[in-house]
């Protein structure tokens, strides 16, 4: 884990159409949507791994802005 890249395993701070989120991306049977925990399968996670802090990701007609990236 370099904390540039998002990867498995990775919190993410995002901004999302102008508001703040943060997202902790794991495996399939570990996703929590009430703990905004994320399986790598899902789209939006789907379109962050890979990304780096700053880069903007486009996901339907949401435009993701990638602040930080943590261990979790």
């Amino acid at each position: 884990f370099d904390g540039l890249t998002v990867i498995i395993g990775s919190k993410v701070a995002l901004n999302i159409d102008g508001e703040d989120e943060e997202l902790t991306i794991m495996g399939y049977g570990e996703a929590d949507w009430d703990n905004n925990i994320i399986s790598y399968e899902a789209p939006m996670a789907q379109a962050l791994l890979g990304k780096h802090v700053g880069d903007i990701v486009k996901l339907n007609s949401l435009e993701i802005c990638i602040k930080a990236i943590s261990r979790y």
